[in-house]
């Protein structure tokens, strides 16, 4: 075996730019795929402990998992003050809470996204999620301008008799 933390985190981003460059929080792994990730995320970390990109793809894969490993999740959040994209990260420990059916939590860690530089890509998908736990429509007006992402395509808006 390699100890090159680049072919752990090379394959564990590969696979999880598949699973994750879109949001969907609907979205479960099945424990063997979130097992395997782990497995090479873990190591990677093991072999590069002051990397960025391991602990934030971590997040993602707990976040996604049937059963999220709590202390992953300890690990990503003891760990924050040196990630590069706070702000995804941010996102992924909300959704994990959300999995987690604890909302309030969810809200409180969305709530802490001012506290980041947070991405369009970020934003956006925040506001969809709080929409999903407040059980409201998306407040539009909340949106990143849609010229910064010429790739998103937003639900129509259906007005439907009450």
């Amino acid at each position: 075996g390699t100890t090159n933390v680049a072919v752990f985190r090379e394959l564990a981003r590969i696979e999880s730019n598949a699973l994750f460059s879109t949001f969907d929080p609907d979205l479960r792994l099945p424990p063997a795929r979130a097992d395997g990730l782990r497995k090479l995320l873990k190591r990677s970390i093991e072999c590069a402990p002051d990397q960025s990109q391991g602990y934030e793809i971590l997040a993602w894969v707990e976040a996604c998992a049937s059963k999220p490993d709590i202390e992953n999740v300890n690990l990503v959040q003891q760990d924050f003050a040196k990630l590069n994209d706070k702000a995804r990260t941010v996102l992924a420990l909300a959704l994990l809470r959300y999995h987690l059916k604890d909302n309030t939590s969810a809200l409180k860690v969305l709530d802490g996204l001012h506290m980041v530089e947070s991405s369009d890509w970020v934003l956006y998908n925040a506001e969809v999620m709080r929409a999903r736990i407040e059980n409201r429509p998306v407040d539009r007006s909340k949106l990143p301008k849609m010229n910064s992402m010429p790739n998103l395509r937003l639900p129509p808006v259906i007005d439907l008799p009450h």
